[in-house]
């Protein structure tokens, strides 16, 4: 499809491959990457290794860095390879930055007119609501040309929230983009009316890890960007990077990258990421529109732009390759992406461009021909058109942005919702017949019993694939899930399980279909039945359930096998609307599910009263600076929500996980759970706080102290409860804790004879939260606006 890149990471192969040499790795590191399903929580490592927490970014990509001692990589990665749910052990590559020196400086830009940016921009000089990634060597923000532009950024070099840039190459990327132009001063980028993300991955030498480059992609995508620019690359391939890659284009964003440059051997084989399907290959031209000597070419190049002699920014002090600091020339096909790069996020900028496919076929499609007649491997599809491809019209050109869906759905389980739902089994396995799905097969398309809408639309087919989901009108075969809603791929599912699943139906791994009972009230059941997300891995139960006549929808899980953590590795919720609307119940979340639970999706029409208003629990919509109470629990969320967010509390609770032995259970649970729209990673969760009104029963128990009382919340990846830091409110008979996650909660002291007296108290001095629950409910106490918390902080070494 789409490939090629100028960055380029000096590496080694992928699992299987010849060792690696010195100079192309970190020294004493290896990233191992397990297979769906599995937890690094339960990854026994060989002596000497130890892994390194703390890297969210991997762990999106269920990858980690493990260190072992220098000098015996190539035997730990052996080692680890062999190892049960290990999926790829590599080295942790470098990666540099690629330029071609040329002391000449140009007076003026040709890279724009040659492609035809002034003519575009009389169309659109880009949408600030439209976000460019530069993952590079960070940005210098003190330059002029970005002023006012720049969004806070990451530094995964030195690990802070202050990318600057101090090899040069990434200003120099970032300009060619996105400079300011029309403003009097220095040079103009291709799209200068988007906003820039600057993301930091190389070093002041220009070179850094594959861990940093594919957690900075990471980072872009759930930040916001539309377009990445990733002017690096590799010329062996990466697990890491693949899935980093895979990643960003599942979640909507245009991947630009350079092809590489030849090197001193004359290799002129594309190098990674560009050579991915899924990434738009650049190669470099120059100012006579002829291939760029340097410039990497074959079977994966897509398209051409300048980058021989291109005039950019520099930063203000200095660099890595001794240029003038301000503006600078640089040659290399990390200058010839980001006039790509641009061009994309020029189309951003317009509707009609909504997806990474409708850009790129744009860009490919009206590319002017610069070899032989249509697509080859010496230039691609041609030379960077920008002003053709803003009159491109795609095959399937998205209707105007179309008014909020009729409908949404609202969620009901088993805990919070018993009295409206209950957990029955519809055993299609027993009664139905097998589906005929294989596991080299994308999706089986199946007839409907009955009429069924959903989103607001009939269908009278579905389609049932082997990874967990089922869609109206999307495309199966995709086992890379992600959080709802999204515009990607695949669209109008039920994402009963949406993991990387195993469909084999000579090894017990079989999807069955039934229907029960007789119109107007039947059910279309579709069970998958002892599915393992990986070979060896323990397999798991589920079902979908359409209702007749009602079209809300039931999901029901008989067996889920403790490895997979109640659902860490995959999606469940439902799409609709194109990817515009969704209703998620949880996003690689452990702990979202267990055996014997029921969802239920009910449509309802937006703006009426939820079906869960009726629940047994606490279920509504909050905006946060409140307090929500179930007695004898609430949840305090100071922080306005800017998203939509309902709030379940489910209490009391008698199915939680046991309490270690060496605390005392007070026998006062709560599930508590927060979903939002959009949810994260997009954004943060909210702050949030769970309180408990404690009983004089309560403070008795703990040795007539109630400072020995403590909150307590289940971490489900670790299948263990973790005591939080309490606080005691006196002024209303409660105890509080921040809440690290939503979960299992619960009321716990220890044995008296070991309680501690905390001693006198103190309230913090300044503004804060206040307020009191009497027997009615709970209050706000407001003081001028200001609220004020009697806390006492409760200090234990236990």
């Amino acid at each position: 499809m789409l490939l090629c890149a100028l960055f380029f990471l000096v590496m080694v192969g992928r699992a299987g491959a010849s060792p690696a040499r010195q100079d192309e790795f970190v020294p004493g590191q290896l990233i191992v990457g397990l297979r769906p399903g599995y937890a690094f929580q339960s990854l026994v490592l060989p002596s000497g290794a130890r892994r390194v927490e703390g890297r969210a970014g991997l762990e999106k990509l269920n990858a980690t860095i493990v260190t072992v001692p220098a000098g015996q990589e190539e035997a730990y990665r052996r080692a680890l390879q062999a190892m049960s749910g290990v999926q790829y052990a590599e080295p942790n590559y470098l990666v540099r930055a690629d330029f071609i020196p040329d002391d000449a400086r140009w007076s003026e830009q040709y890279g724009p007119v040659r492609v035809q940016a002034p003519a575009a921009w009389d169309v659109t000089t880009g949408s600030a609501s439209v976000i460019l990634a530069i993952v590079d060597s960070g940005i210098d923000a003190a330059h002029p040309e970005f002023a006012g532009r720049l969004l806070p950024g990451y530094d995964f070099v030195e690990k802070d929230t202050q990318p600057q840039d101090e090899c040069g190459h990434g200003t120099h990327v970032a300009g060619i983009a996105a400079a300011t132009g029309n403003n009097g001063q220095g040079i103009a980028g291709i799209a200068w009316g988007v906003r820039i993300l600057p993301i930091r991955v190389l070093n002041a030498w220009c070179s850094g890890t594959m861990a940093d480059l594919a957690e900075g992609i990471v980072a872009a995508v759930e930040r916001g960007a539309r377009v990445i620019n990733l002017s690096v690359g590799s010329r062996n391939n990466s697990t890491l990077l693949e899935n980093a890659t895979l990643y960003a284009y599942h979640h909507g964003a245009a991947i630009i990258a350079a092809a590489g440059n030849m090197d001193l051997y004359g290799n002129h084989a594309l190098t990674y990421p560009a050579r991915y399907d899924w990434v738009l290959a650049v190669g470099a031209s120059d100012a006579s529109d002829q291939r760029a000597a340097f410039s990497c070419y074959g079977p994966e190049l897509d398209i051409m732009a300048p980058g021989e002699n291109i005039l950019s920014t520099m930063p203000l002090g200095g660099n890595a390759y001794g240029k003038a600091p301000g503006y600078d020339t640089l040659s290399g096909t990390s200058m010839a992406a980001p006039h790509v790069a641009g061009a994309a996020a020029l189309l951003a900028s317009l509707p009609q461009f909504a997806s990474p496919d409708a850009i790129y076929a744009a860009l490919t499609a009206t590319a002017l021909d610069l070899g032989d007649a249509g697509r080859d491997d010496a230039t691609g599809y041609g030379l960077l058109q920008i002003y053709a491809a803003l009159q491109y019209t795609p095959s399937v050109t998205p209707a105007p942005t179309p008014d909020p869906p009729g409908v949404a759905y609202d969620i009901l389980d088993t805990l919070a919702c018993s009295n409206l739902v209950s957990y029955r089994w519809r055993d299609a396995r027993t009664y139905g017949a097998a589906v005929g799905l294989f596991r080299s097969m994308d999706a089986v398309t199946l007839l409907l019993p009955f009429p069924f809408i959903f989103g607001g639309r009939e269908y009278t087919t579905v389609k049932v694939t082997p990874d967990g989901y089922l869609t109206f009108d999307g495309q199966g075969g995709i086992g890379d899930n992600f959080f709802l809603p999204g515009l990607a791929q695949p669209n109008q599912l039920l994402a009963v399980y949406w993991d990387d699943l195993l469909v084999d139906p000579t090894a017990g791994w079989t999807v069955y279909q039934a229907t029960f009972g007789a119109p107007p009230q039947r059910e279309f059941v579709v069970e998958w039945n002892n599915v393992p997300p990986c070979v060896s891995c323990s397999g798991l139960t589920f079902e979908a359930v359409l209702s007749e006549g009602s079209n809300e929808i039931l999901f029901q899980y008989r067996h889920i096998p403790p490895a997979a953590l109640g659902g860490a590795s995959a999606t469940i919720g439902v799409e609709y609307a194109d990817g515009r609307a969704a209703s998620q119940w949880s996003y690689n979340q452990a702990g979202a599910i267990a055996d014997g639970w029921a969802l239920r999706f009910v449509p309802y029409a937006p703006g009426d009263e939820r079906p869960s208003a009726s629940c047994a629990a606490l279920v509504r919509p909050v905006s946060g600076g409140d307090v929500y109470w179930q007695p004898p629990f609430c949840v305090i969320l100071p922080q306005p929500l800017a998203r939509e967010a309902v709030l379940r509390l489910a209490t009391p609770l008698d199915s939680a996980p046991a309490l270690p032995g060496r605390w005392i259970d007070l026998n006062h649970k709560a599930d508590i759970r927060l979903l939002v729209s959009p949810p994260p990673p997009i954004a943060p969760a909210p702050e949030a706080y769970v309180c408990y009104q404690y009983r004089p029963a309560d403070v008795l128990r703990a040795g007539g102290h109630v400072e020995n009382l403590f909150l307590a919340a289940y971490d489900a990846a670790a299948r263990r409860w973790q005591e939080l830091p309490t606080s005691v409110n006196y002024g209303n008979g409660t105890i509080f804790a921040r809440a690290p996650h939503f979960s299992y909660y619960a009321v716990a002291a220890l044995a008296p004879q070991s309680l501690p007296v905390t001693g006198r108290s103190e309230p913090p001095s300044g503004p804060g939260w206040g307020w009191a629950i009497p027997a009615a409910g709970l209050v706000w106490l407001s003081l001028g606006g200001a609220f004020l918390w009697r806390v006492y902080r409760r200090h234990r070494s236990g």
